[in-house]
């Protein structure tokens, strides 16, 4: 497990969290967890997690907002993906001034692949011509 630890520069102590370290005391065991999930659409199935409340909800998303979501739920722990960008901020600062603990799931690495820039070069690796008619 890991809690969000963040060393802010001056100016910088409301914005975007920088380091995350292991911490001692693994998160609750998952059969005595109730799980807060905000999604943006409805599950189409159940969910294979007990004790679940959906939120559905479209960011982005406010500071005061997540506070309120994770006070009122009594949010504990925080578990959430490393998409990139600055989508969870609110929700990374909002764990920091409760003194949450954040896991955070790091993307994972892209393989490596053939990319191109031009529809010539995409044409001669499917090796067509570029003379189509398109």
């Amino acid at each position: 497990a890991f809690a969000h630890h963040t060393s802010p520069a001056k100016g910088q102590r409301d914005r975007q969290p920088r380091v995350i370290h292991p911490i001692d005391q693994p998160p609750e065991p998952v059969g005595s967890a109730h799980y807060l999930l905000r999604l943006v659409d409805q599950p189409a199935a159940p969910l294979p997690l007990p004790h679940t409340t959906v939120t559905l909800a479209r960011g982005p998303f406010d500071l005061a907002g997540d506070i309120a979501l994770l006070r009122d739920h009594g949010t504990k722990l925080i578990i959430a993906k490393n998409a990139g960008g600055t989508g969870a901020e609110a929700k990374l600062i909002a764990a920091r001034k409760l003194g949450l603990r954040v896991l955070m799931i790091q993307r994972p690495a892209v393989p490596p692949r053939t990319t191109f820039a031009r529809l010539d070069d995409i044409l001669a690796w499917l090796d067509h011509t570029t003379d189509r008619g398109v």
